[in-house]
C-alpha cells in the first residue's frame, strides 16, 4: 500500500499527541470538579473570566507612521474580569461549563484524530470518514451554542451590573459567529462528500 503523504503523517502524530494531551486536560478537569462539587476542596477562589462585552476606554499613545509622529487612541477593547475572593457557589457553575467545553473540545479531538487516520490510511471518501466530518461540524454547532447562552447569561445576571469609575462597558454582547461559520462549511463539505461516494457507488453499479 502506497505510504500517505509525509505532512498527512505529520498531522496525524500530531493529532494523536493533542487527543493524549486533552484527555489528560479532561481527566483532572473531571476530578477537579468531582471534588469541587462534594466540597472536598474548597477555600480562596480567583476566578478571571472573559468578558462578554467590549469596554470603552480613553487611552492616548504616540506611534511613528513612516516619518511622522502620530496620536492614537484606545476607544474599544477586551479583556477579563477577575473576581475577587470568588464565591465557591459561582465557581462550581463556572467550572461545570468549563468541563462541558472541555468534553466537547477532546470529541471533536478524537474524531480529528480518525479523520486523519482513515485519511493516512487511504481511506479520504469513505462513508465513515465523512461521518466524522459531519461529527465535528456538530462539535463545533454545540460549542457555539453553549458559548453563545453562557455570554448571553453571564452578562445580564452579572457583568450588566457591574460598574467602574473609568470605563464603560458596552450594551451588546459580543457576536462570536466564526464557529458557526466554520461549522456550516464542515458540514456542507461532508454533504459534497457524501453526494461523491452516492455517485460513485451508482456508477459502479451500473457498470
Amino acid at each position: 500500500m502506497k505510504k500517505a503523504p509525509i505532512s498527512v503523517r505529520i498531522i496525524h502524530v500530531l493529532s494523536v499527541i493533542v487527543f493524549w494531551i486533552l484527555v489528560v486536560i479532561t481527566a483532572a478537569s473531571f476530578v477537579f470538579n468531582i471534588l469541587l462539587q462534594t466540597n472536598a476542596i474548597g477555600g480562596d477562589f480567583q476566578l478571571r473570566i472573559a468578558l462578554p462585552v467590549t469596554f470603552e476606554v480613553e487611552e492616548v499613545g504616540k506611534a511613528q507612521l513612516f516619518d511622522t509622529i502620530n496620536d492614537v487612541r484606545i476607544e474599544e477593547a477586551t479583556g477579563q474580569l477577575h473576581i475577587v475572593n470568588t464565591p465557591v457557589r459561582f465557581s462550581k457553575i463556572v467550572l461545570r461549563i468549563l468541563f462541558a467545553v472541555v468534553a466537547i473540545v477532546l470529541f471533536m479531538t478524537w474524531k480529528f484524530k480518525m479523520f486523519i487516520t482513515n485519511i493516512k490510511d487511504g481511506l479520504i471518501f469513505d462513508a465513515s470518514n465523512i461521518n466524522n466530518l459531519k461529527h465535528i461540524a456538530y462539535g463545533i454547532l454545540i460549542l457555539w451554542l453553549l458559548t453563545k447562552v453562557y455570554m448571553e447569561v453571564f452578562y445580564h445576571t452579572f457583568v450588566k451590573f457591574v460598574e467602574f469609575h473609568s470605563v464603560t462597558l458596552a450594551n451588546d454582547v459580543t457576536n462570536e459567529n466564526n464557529m458557526i461559520v466554520i461549522a456550516l462549511l464542515l458540514w456542507v463539505l461532508a454533504h459534497i462528500f457524501m453526494k461523491g461516494v452516492e455517485m460513485k457507488k451508482e456508477q459502479d453499479l451500473t457498470v
